[in-house]
C-alpha cells in the first residue's frame, strides 16, 4: 500500500491536536514539538495509489519539516549565546534537514526506503526511522544529524538542575548505581566530551538490559547509539561536540562550553527519559508517522 501524508502544524505551545482525512479522526499527542504527519490509505482519480497527490512509480513527496524550538533563542544566555542558537539550530540543523529533503525528494526509491525504515523501527518519527535503518552513506549522516540535534535542543532548559530531583527519584539511584555519585557521572562527562577527539557528540546513555545500568560514551561525527532493531539503548540525553555548537561562545576551549552545556541541561527532562525508558516518544496511535523527532 502507498501512503498520503496530510499535516498538521501548530505553535510550540500546543499539546493536544485532533485532525480528519477522508473521514478519519486522529488524535496526536506532543511534547514541545507540534508539527505531525499522520498516514493514510488513499486513491487517486485513477485508482492508483498516491504519496501526496502523485502516483507512485513518480517522485513523491515526503517532507520532513523542522518545528521552532520549545524556548526562545535568548533563553540559555549567557551560557549559550542567542547568536550560537540562531546559527546552530537555524543553520545547521535546519541545513540538515533541507538536505534530507533534497535526496528524498531525487531519490526514485525513497518511497519504498521510507516503508522499509518504518517497518524496521515502528513507532517512532521518519527521522528517527532513517537514522536507525539506512546503511552508511550521506542521507544516513543527514538524518543522524537531525536525531542527534533534536534530542540535543530539546535537552536543554535553565532552572531544571539535578538538585531539584527528589531523594527517591530513579534516575539518582541509577547514577550512584553506575557511578558511585553525581559527581563521578559529571566528572566522567566533563573528561569524555573535553576529550573527545574531533567532530562527534558525547552522550548520557540507558541500557535497559538487566541493572538498567547508564554510561557515558561518544559517537564520532554524525554517529548515533541506537541500533535499527535492538531498543534496549536508550539515548537520555546528548552534548554536541562539533565545534559550531561552541566556538561563537567559546571559541576552541571546548571544556568551557561542556560545563556550560551541564549548567544548562534539564535533569527533569532527563528522569522522564529515563522513567519512559523509549528511544523516542511514541504517540501511542500506530497511524501517525511525525516526520521530526519527539522526546
Amino acid at each position: 500500500v502507498s501512503v498520503l501524508y496530510c499535516m498538521q502544524e501548530g505553535d510550540a505551545e500546543v499539546r493536544h491536536s485532533e485532525m480528519t482525512c477522508f473521514g478519519i479522526r486522529s488524535s496526536t499527542v506532543g511534547f514541545g514539538i507540534c508539527m505531525m504527519v499522520t498516514v493514510f490509505v488513499a486513491a487517486s482519480s485513477t485508482g492508483h495509489p498516491t504519496v501526496n497527490g502523485g502516483e507512485v512509480g513518480k517522485t513523491p513527496s515526503v517532507h520532513v519539516v523542522q518545528p521552532a524550538l520549545a524556548y526562545s533563542h535568548d533563553a540559555l544566555s549567557p551560557e549559550i549565546s542567542q547568536e550560537t542558537i540562531d546559527l546552530h539550530f537555524g543553520k545547521h540543523q535546519a541545513g540538515y534537514v533541507t538536505k534530507l529533503n533534497g535526496w528524498l525528494q531525487s531519490n526514485v526509491d525513497s518511497e519504498q526506503l521510507v516503508r522499509s525504515a518504518m517497518s524496521v523501527a515502528p513507532g517512532t518519527s521518519l527521522v528517527t526511522a532513517l537514522a536507525r535503518s539506512l546503511p552508511s552513506g550521506p542521507a544516513r549522516n543527514l538524518a543522524g544529524q537531525i536525531f542527534n540535534h533534536a534530542l540535543y535542543f530539546e535537552g536543554m532548559r535553565k532552572g531544571h538542575p539535578f538538585s531539584a530531583l527528589r531523594e527517591q527519584d530513579p534516575l539518582r539511584m541509577a547514577i550512584d548505581a553506575s557511578f558511585g555519585s553525581f559527581d563521578a557521572l559529571i566528572e566522567a562527562f566533563r573528561s569524555e566530551a573535553s576529550n573527545h577527539f574531533g567532530s562527534g557528540w558525547t552522550w548520557i546513555l540507558l541500557n535497559k538490559t538487566a541493572t538498567r545500568k547508564l554510561s557515558v560514551v561518544s559517537t564520532h561525527d554524525a554517529g548515533t547509539p541506537v541500533h535499527p532493531t535492538d531498543n534496549s539503548v536508550v539515548p537520555l540525553a546528548v552534548c554536541d561536540v562539533w565545534e559550531h555548537a561552541y566556538y561563537v561562545d567559546y571559541r576552541n576551549v571546548r571544556p568551557k562550553y561542556v560545563d556550560a552545556w551541564l549548567s544548562v541541561l534539564d535533569w527533569s527532562f532527563v528522569a522522564r527519559r529515563f522513567a519512559e525508558a523509549t528511544v523516542e516518544t511514541t504517540s501511542g496511535d500506530s497511524s501517525v508517522l511525525r516526520t521530526y523527532p519527539l522526546f
